[in-house]
């Protein structure tokens, strides 16, 4: 009986506690380097990170100018009508990130963290209030079946 109870718990401790960086806060390209010479990487900033578990919102100035997602260090954001990839780095609060421009031009971009909760070096806990509920209630029910 307690060899089942362990992976379950385990199991329901894990859904409570995914965790994910904060990227809300300031960001301004620090550098940008493309394949061609003839693409720049405009506006330089400041961009508004807001993100709400997963999903990240961009605004520059009161335009909304991307959205993305992130987790595990990893960013996926449409910024700019271009599609960027790469990795949340959070010991130098740089998303060092590869976009896609127009006609195949393709640029390294790094936003570095000027200000808000992305100079944290802590994680975040991101949990759902509805997922808590029904865990713990299965627990409870998994619990029971189990002692009977």
């Amino acid at each position: 009986m307690f060899y089942s109870t362990v992976p379950f718990l385990l199991c329901f401790i894990y859904l409570q506690t995914i965790s994910s960086e904060n990227l809300n806060g300031v960001f301004v390209i620090d550098s940008c380097k493309c394949n061609s010479s003839s693409e720049t990487c405009e506006p330089n900033g400041p961009f508004m990170f807001n993100q709400k578990r997963s999903t990240i919102s961009v605004k520059y100035g009161s335009a909304q100018v991307g959205v993305g997602t992130s987790g595990n260090n990893q960013v996926d954001l449409y910024l700019n009508q271009n599609r960027c990839k790469g990795i949340w780095n959070g010991k130098n609060h740089v998303a060092e990130l590869k976009c896609q421009h127009q006609n195949g031009i393709i640029c390294a971009t790094n936003l570095r963290c000027i200000s808000g909760a992305c100079l944290d070096d802590t994680t975040i806990t991101i949990s759902s209030s509805s997922i808590i509920p029904t865990m713990s209630f299965l627990l409870m029910i998994g619990l029971l079946i189990m002692l009977v």
